[in-house]
């Protein structure tokens, strides 16, 4: 009887979970948010509706990025259904290789530029294995649009093939929609490359938050890039004393001329915030 009992209660308790898991699918008006991980130099940013989680970038560190995201996944879904690479810098990429073994990723999404460095070719070792286990290799396109569960993604950059790039202007450049919330990504997409998107795109470059370019370097985040996204956040992701003098003090001028409420993961730690699909609140630094 004992027995019986138990087994009732924990049958009842999976159903509930399934349940839970439903309506998180089909009702994005429970909310979502989006983490910037403090991960020191380098960028990885969470987004998570408790059913859907993508991650932008994977950071310079294999084991500081799987303690994010032991600490920010969704307890009963530990699964990445869409892995994004900006490009293959170090700084960008090293974490995701340890992610890529360790955790069920579904799409993987990164540009053709490639680099001779051991960490992408550890990186690509990693991507052949998820793929053996079903992960799906994809490759951006400017123009394209496609939905992950609740999130809408469009891809911005780049246009063309990017094999034979500099590292920095291949970044993928993507905004991602949840309802009529916005965020700007863009790896560390130089000014150059910011001031042709900013003259296509216009004002289809507004959002709601804007990862600021390349750590705050002073090489992006240019005046037109943040006159036409005109966020109401911007978000540096740099590592604390870092040796390269980020975030620069030329774009700290330009943001404080915008009037823009800066965050940073140096000073602030994780950042995170909650998005209704109407509105924007940032939630805390952690």
């Amino acid at each position: 009887m004992f027995f019986k009992k138990w087994s009732f209660v924990f049958g009842l308790l999976i159903f509930l979970g399934f349940v839970a898991v439903f309506l998180y699918k089909q009702n994005p008006t429970q909310g979502a948010e989006v983490v910037f991980l403090d991960i020191g130099q380098g960028n990885a940013a969470l987004f998570s509706d408790g059913y859907t989680n993508i991650l932008y970038d994977g950071g310079p560190s294999k084991s500081k990025l799987s303690e994010k995201l032991s600490k920010h996944l969704p307890v009963f879904n530990r699964k990445i259904d869409l892995l994004v690479l900006s490009h293959p810098d170090k700084d960008h990429i090293e974490g995701a290789v340890e992610l890529l073994r360790h955790f069920p990723v579904h799409f993987v999404l990164l540009n053709d530029n490639v680099s001779d460095t051991p960490v992408y070719e550890e990186l690509q070792k990693a991507i052949d294995e998820a793929k053996n286990k079903g992960a799906v290799l994809l490759y951006p396109k400017s123009g394209q649009e496609f939905s992950v569960g609740n999130f809408k993604i469009v891809t911005l950059w780049p246009d063309r093939s990017m094999k034979a790039s500099l590292s920095n202007s291949s970044s993928v450049v993507l905004k991602i929609y949840y309802g009529k919330n916005s965020v700007l990504l863009s790896g560390d997409l130089p000014k150059e490359v910011e001031k042709y998107l900013a003259y296509k795109e216009g004002r289809a470059l507004k959002s709601d938050i804007v990862l600021a370019g390349h750590h705050g370097s002073k090489t992006s985040t240019s005046k037109s890039w943040i006159g036409f996204a005109n966020p109401d956040f911007v978000v540096i992701s740099a590592g604390k004393g870092n040796s390269y003098g980020h975030p620069h003090m030329q774009t700290l001028k330009i943001l404080e001329k915008f009037k823009i409420k800066v965050l940073r993961t140096d000073k602030q730690g994780d950042i995170k915030f909650k998005l209704t699909g109407e509105e924007v609140y940032f939630e805390a630094s952690l």
